[in-house]
């Protein structure tokens, strides 16, 4: 589930569509939606208690609220945007995908590799996700961890 966690700015060890934590995993009970006002609310309560600049203790605050560090998702201002709705494993597989062969390509092309890799040696990294400390442009085959992490 790292995409799902991904794109839902859960912690690893949350459900991107419910509530369950890794410990409610596999129990019998039907657990509530994971849906965008719930995510939003524990994003305001962690930025409430420490700014997100404040990553050393930012980070405490957000592993407890089963977050991932993204304050700002990318589906925040479209009209309908509960993960528990909209994510499945196919689409997810397609714009990882897309964003590998077309965007990091394009990026490459206009900023150049020395640029490119730059501004991904200094990227604030998720909890739970891989940095790239020399850059993404020498990267030849990008599956599993570095896809999802790019």
């Amino acid at each position: 589930m790292p995409k799902e966690s991904l794109v839902a700015v859960t912690g690893p060890k949350v459900s991107p569509v419910t509530t369950a934590t890794f410990k409610n995993f596999g129990d019998p009970h039907q657990h509530p939606p994971c849906t965008a006002e719930k995510t939003f609310l524990a994003i305001h309560s962690a930025c409430s208690k420490h700014s997100p600049k404040n990553y050393k203790n930012f980070l405490k605050t957000i592993k407890s609220l089963g977050l991932n560090g993204v304050v700002e998702p990318i589906w925040m201002d479209w009209a309908v945007s509960n993960p528990c709705d909209f994510i499945t494993i196919e689409p997810l597989h397609h714009f990882h995908r897309f964003a590998w062969d077309h965007d990091v390509k394009w990026c490459i092309s206009v900023l150049g590799t020395e640029e490119l890799d730059f501004q991904f040696s200094h990227v604030q990294t998720p909890l739970g996700y891989q940095a790239f400390t020399d850059g993404v442009s020498k990267l030849k085959q990008v599956m599993g961890h570095n896809h999802h992490a790019i």
